[in-house]
């Protein structure tokens, strides 16, 4: 069998405080194979990872993938797919939620504390110190859509609002102050923040450019990220109600581009975007707020149902029919193989206007370059060509670029590296 050469290119260049940016394969810890997939949630101590498929869930060791405390939860009586899972803020209870029920366990034991029967019901989460929990509901008499927060003990009422034209998609902010859905209108979708204090909606931050397809809040309270099918993500800061941040998840000209799970990280410090096109699927990781590019990961993408672990060392994933857990690094990598440390050159840098891209190519291959701006969005590729054996010259005249900072790609087969310039 032919063994495919692995293309090692290297840079020697200034580098900026942000570093090198390189794009990684990921360090999956491990993956099952899953159907009908209903939730994914890490327990608050992040030992355990959650996963529930038709009208089961299962408990795993979040390192192993072994099955922990006891396999399974099986819910002979409630014939329903589960259409989402939560865990209490106090670690000591989790929920499922069916169509028309909602039922409560013991984390630790196992022991049903209560199944509550909710015609119709929609996304769930434990608030107020995790004695109860608020979830989406028709209201038959107004004939709308609203929000009902119940005590999970006695199955109590204990307030609701309406929220005409709500959509399937919801989030809950860690502090229990805000929610936020999607609200269809005549060529896009509203972002509705929304008071569980008051039970009322406060106002539309704005409007995504496709079908959102994800909304996650910063676990400081201070942000609102959304996700939507023309592949855009948006971020909101709260206090200002002020868009900052519009781009591109990634880049795929002419072809279905989507953006699909959202995530920040604990600390508030980065997100993390999964979407792509076709099956060609990608997750990223960006320094929050700076927007500034870290990571890719190939293959796998976070989706609408994946988690974060408490100590943002872990990640759900999915591709078709599985789901997979792997490490994190939220730092880019350093080159350690000092004998190619020249192999790739990018001179000056930083640059006024003509830039000189040296290259060494063991064979005959092509090489994609893209030059890329802060932000992840194309700016132009410059090489989509079969450069030849041996040392290879490029150029670029980068005048016409507004002055900051820029990525430079390189492309070869499986190889695959970013570095970074700045235009002066």
């Amino acid at each position: 069998m032919y063994q495919k050469l692995i293309f090692l290119f290297v840079f020697s260049l200034f580098l900026l405080s942000a570093g090198r940016q390189v794009h990684c394969q990921t360090d999956v810890l491990w993956s099952k194979k899953f159907h009908d997939l209903g939730g994914v949630k890490f327990s608050k101590d992040g030992q355990t990872v959650l996963i529930a498929e038709a009208d089961t869930v299962y408990l795993y060791d979040a390192y192993t993938g072994e099955p922990t405390m006891y396999e399974k939860v099986h819910l002979p009586v409630i014939n329903r797919e589960i259409l989402h899972i939560d865990i209490s803020n106090d670690g000591t209870n989790f929920g499922a939620l069916y169509s028309d029920t909602i039922r409560i366990w013991n984390y630790h034991s196992g022991e049903i504390i209560n199944t509550l029967y909710i015609p119709v019901a929609g996304t769930f989460k434990f608030i107020n110190n995790s004695r109860h929990f608020i979830t989406k509901k028709w209201f038959d008499e107004e004939n709308k859509w609203g929000f009902i927060i119940y005590d999970y003990d006695n199955g109590e009422e204990i307030k609701s609002g309406l929220a005409p034209n709500l959509t399937g998609i919801t989030a809950f902010s860690n502090d229990d102050r805000y929610l936020a859905y999607a609200t269809p209108g005549s060529s896009s979708f509203g972002i509705v923040l929304w008071d569980i204090e008051t039970m009322k909606p406060i106002t539309t931050l704005g409007y995504t450019s496709g079908i959102a397809r994800d909304i996650a809040f910063s676990p400081d309270g201070k942000y609102l990220g959304v996700t939507d099918s023309d592949g855009y993500i948006k971020v909101w800061d709260l206090e200002t109600k002020e868009k900052i941040v519009d781009m591109l998840h990634t880049d795929a000209p002419g072809k279905d581009v989507f953006a699909s799970g959202i995530i920040f990280t604990s600390n508030s410090k980065h997100i993390i975007v999964g979407g792509g096109y076709f099956q060609n699927y990608v997750g990223k990781i960006w320094k929050f707020p700076e927007i500034e590019f870290v990571k890719s990961y190939n293959n796998l993408s976070p989706g609408v149902k994946s988690d974060i672990s408490p100590n943002d060392s872990l990640l759900t994933a999915t591709t078709p029919n599985f789901i997979h857990i792997f490490g994190i690094n939220y730092n880019p990598s350093s080159i350690k193989n000092k004998e190619y440390e020249n192999d790739t050159l990018i001179i000056p840098n930083p640059v006024k206007d003509l830039i000189t891209i040296e290259l060494q190519n063991p064979i005959l291959n092509t090489t994609i370059v893209k030059i890329y701006d802060s932000k992840g969005v194309l700016i132009e590729q410059i090489s989509n060509n079969k450069l030849p054996i041996g040392s290879t010259t490029l150029t670029y005249n980068c005048s016409h670029l507004p002055v900051g900072k820029y990525f430079m790609t390189i492309e070869q087969d499986d190889f695959f590296k970013t570095y970074s310039f700045v235009k002066l």
